[in-house]
């Protein structure tokens, strides 16, 4: 699960290579790194809508699993979501987070 209030602080286009981040890893490379273990990736922006640019909103969907792996027949739910954007509220947040809940609360047999 990736919760995000908006743009990565310390890298992007002024640190590309993180050397000055505390962390000393991108969002980016950390979502790529769960994703070659296999980690199905949920992504919750905790900001208003208005505040989440084309880029941040490409990258963020791109860190999560909506588009990453065939899904055998009946193994995924119609209704699947990965990404929450724009939870201005407490309520839009807690909402994502009991979607999210419920979609794990159900066993998905992968193959």
């Amino acid at each position: 699960m990736l919760l995000t209030d908006g743009e990565d602080s310390f890298c992007g286009a002024a640190n590309p290579d993180c050397s000055n981040s505390p962390l000393t890893v991108s969002r980016t490379d950390a979502c790529a790194a769960a994703k070659s273990r296999g980690t199905e990736n949920f992504v919750v922006a905790a900001m208003p809508p208005n505040r989440i640019s084309s880029n941040l909103g490409r990258t963020l969907r791109a860190c999560s699993g909506e588009f990453d792996r065939e899904f055998p027949e009946g193994t995924r739910r119609p209704g699947t979501s990965y990404v929450f954007l724009g939870n201005a509220t407490a309520e839009d947040l807690e909402a994502a987070f009991t979607d999210i809940g419920n979609q794990l609360r159900n066993l998905r047999r992968i193959y």
